[in-house]
């Protein structure tokens, strides 16, 4: 549903030469969209300015030198980092199939074609599925409709996963969040340890904390590092609600109402609606930055 995209550098320096393109690009890459950009060739953000920025000669207009600065910066949000860096004197197009090789893109998207499935032309980009992604779907609540819509999403987290869902200590939701964790296997970027937070709400029925980390753990592969933290928590008055429920990471976030305790029956559908940046950010200060609910229990 959020997909990472490899872009070729020469697109943003054509995007940049027009109006209708820099504001196209805004639109429709990025955080609260489905398409997300890869900081390939290079490990972070830092260093994909600098590389992107050193092409920036090539513009001899002044607007569209401003544009393409512009489009570099905002690559810093929801960028989906690489654990790897590779020498700016190759040529893109040998880098790009080299590391797709090694740890495979969503989609490259690019200037000239490329002899791969996964490869999408500027002429061919609007006629393609791998680029025409819908921001929102409809989905059966069964773990394989859940694990095969939110794989991408999950292996682009860099440094937080985070599970909001007010009842997300049922054995259901356990099961299934303990599966999506595992997917941080094959995460893109393996600098740090992530911290995976999970977060539900207290009621007459709810569990204790210990037991629902615990059940968890159990469920997560020995080889992977994570850190993880399970809270409880209880909204008061003058406080929001706290009421949906959403799967966050550094790049972006998706709104699920149903949540994860998932009944596995094909007739039943649940809405997957990726969070606006607006929203994402608000999201992401509750419960990330600064928690806004009232903290019962914590493990």
């Amino acid at each position: 549903m959020i997909k990472e995209f490899a872009l070729d550098p020469t697109l943003l320096l054509h995007w940049a030469k027009s109006t209708r393109d820099y504001h196209e690009f805004f639109r429709e890459y990025g955080r609260g969209t489905p398409r997300l950009i890869s900081s390939f060739p290079k490990k972070k953000f830092s260093k994909l300015r600098s590389y992107l920025m050193e092409k920036s000669d090539c513009l001899e207009n002044e607007s569209a030198k401003l544009r393409y600065i512009e489009m570099v910066q905002a690559l810093a949000d929801g960028l989906v980092c690489r654990s790897c860096e590779a020498s700016v004197t190759n040529d893109w197009y040998d880098l790009v199939q080299i590391e797709n090789q090694l740890n495979p893109f969503d989609a490259i998207l690019s200037s000239h074609k490329i002899n791969l499935d996964s490869a999408v032309s500027l002429d061919d980009m609007y006629d393609s599925v791998l680029w025409n992604l819908p921001f929102q779907l409809n989905i059966k609540r069964t773990q394989k409709e859940f694990l095969n819509h939110l794989d991408s999403f999950v292996k682009t987290t860099k440094e937080y996963l985070v599970f909001v869902d007010a009842f997300c200590y049922q054995s259901r939701a356990i099961d299934i969040i303990a599966k999506l964790i595992n997917k941080l296997e094959q995460r893109k970027s393996k600098e740090v340890i992530p911290k995976v937070l999970i977060f539900y709400r207290e009621n007459q029925n709810s569990k204790n904390v210990h037991y629902v980390k615990e059940n968890i753990l159990a469920k997560i592969k020995p080889e992977l590092e994570i850190d993880l933290i399970v809270s409880e928590l209880q909204p008061s008055a003058g406080q929001d609600a706290f009421h949906n429920r959403y799967i966050l990471n550094d790049c972006g976030g998706i709104l699920l109402p149903y949540g994860f305790d998932l009944s596995d029956e094909d007739c039943e559908t649940d809405e997957a609606i990726i969070l606006s940046e607006e929203n994402y950010n608000k999201r992401w200060g509750q419960f990330v930055d600064n928690l806004s609910f009232n903290l019962v229990n914590q493990a």
